[in-house]
C-alpha cells in the first residue's frame, strides 16, 4: 500500500500549507512507509525557482509536474495554472495510483478533490480530502467575479459530490465541519476535525524584545508594533487596519507593520499610499531564524478574515501566534471560532470588518497594559501546547490512515505537550 499526497506546493516550498504536508509526509516515511508525492515544480514563497521533477527526499518521492507560470496576480493567469496543474496530475497519478492505496488530496489549486476523485474511482484506492477551505464559498465570500451565479453552483455540485464519495473529509475547525455537514449535507462520519499545526521547537518565545535583531534592521527599536504576518490574499480584510492606522497616525510610537505577498499586496500598498500613512511598513517573507524573529517582534499581531468567509476558512496564522506566545487581535467574525478561542483562552480581543475605531480604540487601551499582554502571550502558548502541537495532529494522522499504533508515535519533539485538556489563568 502507498499512501500518496497531493498539492500543488511541497518541500522545499515552506508556505504554510505546504509545511504541513511536508511534515506528514517526512514522518510518514520516517515510519517506513511507502510515501509518494505529486506537486508543482513551483515554489510559492519563491516564483523565480524551478524544481526538478523528480526527487527523494529523506525517503519521500516527489513527483513534479510541469504548470503554466503565470503571475498570481491576473485571475485568467490563476485559471490557467490550475487547469495545467489539474491536467498533468491526472495523467501522472493514472500511473501511479493503485488498489487500496491511500491518496490524501488538499485543496490547492480549487475542485483538486473533484479531479483526483476520478483517478481514486478507477483505480480503487482509498481518498481522503484535507481541506484548508471550502471552495466555492470562500471565493463567493472573497467576491471573486464569476462564482456567485450557474458556474458557481456547479462546482458546489460537484465537490459536494466528491466529498460524499471520499472515505474521509478532513477540516481545521469545528466551523468548517458544520458547514459540511449543515450546509453540504455531507455524512457525520465522513467529515474529522484534524487541526492545524506549527512547529514548536522552531517557533519558542522569547523573553525579551531586547534581542530581537529586526527592530534594529527594521527602524522599530522603542515602537509599539502591531503586524499582519502571512499571505495578503482576497481573504484578508485589511481596510479596518487601514482606519485604524490613519486615526492613529499622530501616536508616534505605534506602528503598523504587513509581513508577507500575495494577490492583494499591490492593492493594500496603493490604499495605503492614497492615504498618506506614513506609520505603515511592509516587509517581503521571512524564512529560517527570521521568521520566528518577525512573530516574535510585534507587540500585538493582527489576524484577519474576509467578511462572511467565517466556516469556509480557518486562518492558519493563528497556529503560529499562539506558538510565539504573543497577544492577537482578531478583524472578523465576532462569533466565530477564532474569536471564540481568543475569548476561552484570553489571549486578546476581537473586532468586526468595519470596526477601525474600535480597533484603534483597543490598540490603544492595550498599549497602557503591558503587565496584561505578557499573561496573554502566556495564555497564547498554553493554548498551542494544548491544542494545536504536532505531535497530537501527526497521531491522529497516523490513526486515520490505519498505520502504526499512534501512542508508538513521537511526533517532532513537542515534549511539551504533554497534558490533557486546556487551562488558562
Amino acid at each position: 500500500m502507498k499512501i500518496i499526497l497531493v498539492n500543488r506546493h511541497f518541500f522545499p516550498d515552506r508556505s504554510p500549507i505546504s509545511r504541513l504536508l511536508s511534515d506528514l509526509a517526512f514522518h510518514l516515511a520516517a515510519l517506513g512507509r511507502e510515501v509518494h508525492v505529486v506537486t508543482s515544480r513551483m515554489r510559492l514563497d519563491n516564483s523565480r525557482v524551478t524544481l526538478k521533477p523528480y526527487e527523494e527526499i529523506y525517503g519521500v518521492h516527489i513527483h513534479r509536474v510541469w504548470t503554466s507560470r503565470f503571475g498570481s496576480g491576473l485571475l485568467l493567469g490563476r485559471g490557467v495554472n490550475d487547469l495545467t496543474f489539474h491536467q498533468a496530475t491526472e495523467r501522472k497519478l493514472l500511473k501511479l495510483v493503485s488498489k487500496g492505496d491511500r491518496v490524501v488530496v488538499k485543496s490547492d489549486p480549487p475542485m483538486l478533490t473533484s479531479l483526483v476523485a476520478g483517478v481514486s474511482y478507477r483505480r480503487n484506492a482509498v481518498q481522503i480530502n484535507w481541506l484548508h477551505e471550502i471552495f466555492p464559498e470562500i471565493a463567493i465570500a472573497a467576491e471573486v467575479h464569476g462564482l456567485s451565479g450557474w458556474f458557481g453552483r456547479q462546482l458546489r455540485t460537484l465537490s459536494t459530490r466528491t466529498f460524499r464519495s471520499s472515505f474521509v473529509n478532513i477540516v481545521p475547525g469545528e466551523s468548517m465541519r458544520r458547514t459540511l455537514v449543515e450546509e453540504r449535507g455531507i455524512p457525520p462520519d465522513r467529515v474529522r476535525v484534524i487541526r492545524d499545526w506549527t512547529d514548536g521547537r522552531e517557533i519558542t518565545p522569547s523573553r525579551t524584545d531586547e534581542e530581537n535583531p529586526l527592530r534594529d534592521e527594521w527602524g522599530l527599536r522603542g515602537k509599539f508594533v502591531l503586524a499582519y504576518v502571512g499571505r495578503i490574499e482576497r481573504t484578508c480584510e485589511y481596510h479596518a487596519i487601514l482606519d485604524a492606522a490613519d486615526r492613529l497616525r499622530g501616536e508616534r510610537e505605534i506602528r503598523f507593520l504587513f509581513i508577507g505577498e500575495g494577490s492583494q499586496l499591490n492593492t493594500l500598498k496603493k490604499d495605503a499610499r492614497k492615504h498618506n500613512l506614513g506609520n505603515l511598513l511592509f516587509k517581503p517573507p521571512q524564512e529560517g531564524e527570521r521568521l520566528r524573529w518577525s512573530l516574535l517582534l510585534p507587540d500585538i499581531h493582527l489576524l484577519s478574515t474576509h467578511a462572511g468567509a467565517e466556516g469556509y476558512i480557518l486562518p492558519e496564522g493563528f497556529y503560529r501566534i499562539a506558538a510565539a506566545g504573543k497577544p492577537l487581535i482578531y478583524i472578523g467574525d465576532k462569533q466565530g471560532e477564532v474569536a471564540h478561542w481568543i475569548q476561552l483562552a484570553r489571549i486578546g480581543t476581537s473586532v468586526g470588518t468595519r470596526e477601525g475605531l474600535k480597533l484603534a480604540r483597543r490598540i490603544l487601551v492595550m498599549r497602557l497594559a503591558p503587565e496584561r499582554l505578557e499573561r496573554m502571550g502566556e495564555n497564547a502558548r498554553k493554548l498551542y501546547r494544548a491544542r494545536f502541537s504536532s505531535g497530537r495532529a501527526l497521531a491522529k494522522w497516523i490513526e486515520l490512515l490505519g498505520l502504526e499504533d499512534p501512542s508508538e508515535f513521537s511526533g517532532n519533539g513537542d515534549s511539551e505537550n504533554s497534558g490533557i485538556g486546556f487551562e488558562v489563568e
